[in-house]
């Protein structure tokens, strides 16, 4: 008996894995999700609402003329709290060149929470606010913080998933720019 429940477990396992494999390759799968690879067309975010005072020209990727760095976070996640003041730094430093943008999964935050973080670390970086998880099912989101790095035309040209680091943040830019 207890080899046939573990079996069974084991087979249940593989079916999950299979599943959450099958759902990150195949954007298919979710009605919502977009195409999301490298050299893919990156989604709109015109859905979304601003937080921070910083005006946007637009927030289609690609629309502008300039690459673009899109952030996915929270405020409960404690990597995403790491990075946000080198991405903070870095829009100060490529504000004119590169479009710096934040989106907070608010649909799975508090805007309570968000708002706390965003004035305890000054943050005048572009912070777009995600109620429906309409944005984070585009970009098919399935960690934070997630990175992407769109090119001037608007294409995935990079995406991180997890932490990243200043070298490597800078080094992806430097990618961008011609």
């Amino acid at each position: 008996m207890k080899k046939r429940a573990w079996l069974l477990s084991l087979l249940l396992l593989g079916l999950t894995a299979f599943t959450i494999v099958n759902h990150i390759n195949h954007p298919s799968i979710s009605a919502g999700a977009t195409n999301t690879h490298i050299g893919a067309k990156a989604p709109s975010l015109f859905s979304l609402s601003q937080l921070t005072p910083t005006q946007l020209r637009d927030i289609i990727p690609g629309k502008g003329g300039k690459p673009m760095l899109l952030n996915f976070w929270a405020s409960w996640c404690e990597p995403c709290k790491s990075e946000m003041p080198v991405l903070e730094q870095l829009y100060a430093q490529y504000r004119d060149q590169v479009d710096i943008i934040t989106v907070n999964l608010t649909g799975k935050d508090r805007l309570t929470e968000v708002n706390r973080f965003i004035a305890e670390n000054r943050l005048t970086l572009p912070v777009l606010l995600d109620h429906t998880m309409a944005a984070t099912e585009s970009y098919r989101i399935v960690q934070v913080p997630t990175t992407y790095f769109i090119d001037r035309k608007g294409f995935i040209a990079h995406r991180v998933l997890g932490p990243v680091t200043e070298h490597s943040l800078q080094e992806e830019i430097r990618k961008l720019l011609p």
